[in-house]
């Protein structure tokens, strides 16, 4: 932890306040802990879906398992970083690059895979006889790889812009492995925040548009909409979890 004090005058210190070796090693053990048994369980559901070929025809099933997926991928770099934020405070630049970017590039997939999966719900809810046609599998696996496509023009910027403002020795050093000390140019900051506002405006508005569709469809009080309602709840959830580390940039 941080924290600036003003001493006297215009003079001021930075205090660093570090985790005891006890906290610390608690603090990792548990959060290894947690996040290995987050995955089994999501690695359950995978091998699941691996096991039954019905889910294999189902858009919202082959939705899910590309979200849980993603989920035990970005589970895993995040908790890496925060390892070695205690144990490696610096490594090699070119692996920080890497992690970093996997690490952002699966955080960026949430929230888009679960707009899909909303609007695929609202399709399902809303037009039932035209879901077989709109929702198939082609286009389903079309979706994901599109969902990859946008995270990745997301990310490629930063890299560039990293590439064109850093001298080539910084490439070759070590860092401390944090996405702000790393990506800390003002112009990749200022496109940070500024597509950040961007997605949060557009997915909230699919988020609502679908689920205040839904939610009225729902009022026929039918199985299938109530599933599809909570459902919606459920992306909601997820969604606004996700969308903090956009709106935390953004204070």
């Amino acid at each position: 932890m941080f924290s600036l004090q003003q001493v006297s005058g215009n003079v001021s210190r930075v205090f660093i306040y570090r985790d005891t070796f006890e906290s610390a090693v608690a603090k990792n053990v548990f959060l290894v802990l947690l996040g290995l048994a987050i995955n089994y369980i999501n690695g359950l559901l995978i091998h699941t879906y691996r096991k039954h070929e019905m889910f294999h025809t189902n858009p919202r099933y082959i939705l899910f398992a590309h979200l849980v997926l993603n989920d035990m991928l970005q589970l895993t770099f995040s908790i890496s970083l925060f390892v070695m934020s205690y144990t490696s405070r610096e490594i090699i630049c070119p692996l920080c690059i890497i992690i970093l970017s996997l690490s952002v590039w699966t955080t960026h997939n949430i929230p888009f895979n679960l707009c899909v999966m909303a609007v695929e719900c609202y399709i399902s809810v809303c037009f039932p006889l035209h879901h077989a046609r709109l929702c198939t599998v082609k286009r389903t696996y079309g979706l994901i790889g599109g969902i990859w496509t946008l995270t990745t023009i997301i990310i490629l910027p930063d890299i560039f812009i990293l590439a064109l403002t850093k001298p080539p020795e910084f490439f070759v050093s070590v860092v401390y492995c944090e996405r702000s000390s790393v990506f800390g140019h003002p112009v990749i900051l200022l496109k940070r925040d500024v597509q950040y506002l961007f997605y949060l405006s557009c997915i909230w508005f699919i988020l609502v548009y679908t689920y205040c569709h839904i939610f009225f469809a729902a009022r026929s009080a039918k199985t299938d909409s109530k599933k599809a309602r909570n459902t919606i709840l459920l992306h909601g959830f997820q969604l606004s979890l996700c969308m903090l580390s956009y709106v935390d940039h953004l204070c």
